[in-house]
């Protein structure tokens, strides 16, 4: 199905927009403006009034971006578009996630400190390969489902959001040193595993002592009805 719209796009005056260009393995295609289709052994060729668009994020500042070879640029109209200033990134999460205007300054801040922090030493793959404004938009759609906007809640779930996903130690120390820091809070980290550890084995005891009793039940069922 997703061959054949793309099939349907190339040879037609319609468009395709392509995310996140320079993440794609390969862009033969684009280069050699056809399409090859495995299944059919089919080459189609664009539309003379086909438009391709593609987005990407600088492969300097993103981690696991590529450079685009000088002959791919070539062939596009390039637009550069600035950050977003920190003013218009909080009234958007103010007005899209309807967090309070105290709560969405704070995530900012956190923001341009680990940003900073990433500048400063190479801790992390590219200056936003550790925190982008997707992941405070994540961040922000979480507290949305909270009860309250306490600084505790805002710094715990931006930790869960923005550390549990690293691999390293100190990483997660960075993040949890910035959130302190901004937020003014303590964060302690070690009781939310212990109380995690609790619930889940009393809940393996407690599903254990249920397959137990419908085991036992369900055999002494089938034995009566076998011998009769």
């Amino acid at each position: 199905t997703c061959w054949r719209r793309s099939t349907a796009c190339l040879t037609t005056t319609k468009y395709v927009l392509l995310f996140a260009l320079n993440c794609l393995p390969s862009t033969n295609t684009v280069e050699q403006q056809e399409l090859f289709i495995p299944e059919t052994q089919q080459v189609v060729r664009p539309h003379p009034h086909f438009r391709l668009f593609a987005t990407q994020n600088p492969p300097g500042a993103y981690g696991g971006r590529k450079a685009l070879s000088r002959a791919l640029r070539n062939r596009f109209v390039e637009l550069h578009m600035d950050e977003i200033p920190d003013v218009e990134l909080k009234e958007i999460l103010e007005r899209r996630c309807a967090c309070p205007p105290r709560v969405c300054g704070q995530m900012v801040e956190v923001m341009k400190e680990l940003q900073r922090h990433r500048q400063g030493s190479h801790l992390f793959a590219g200056k936003y390969g550790f925190i982008t404004s997707r992941d405070l938009f994540r961040w922000a759609g979480r507290l949305a489902l909270e009860s309250s906007y306490g600084k505790d809640v805002v710094a715990q779930d931006g930790y869960c959001l923005l550390a549990e996903r690293l691999r390293k130690d100190e990483e997660k120390a960075v993040v949890a040193q910035v959130l302190e820091k901004v937020l003014k809070c303590k964060l302690n980290v070690e009781s939310w595993y212990v109380h995690s550890s609790v619930t889940a084995s009393f809940l393996s005891l407690s599903l254990s002592r249920f397959l137990s009793r419908f085991l036992s039940r369900f055999l002494s069922f089938f034995y009566l009805f076998a011998l009769n």
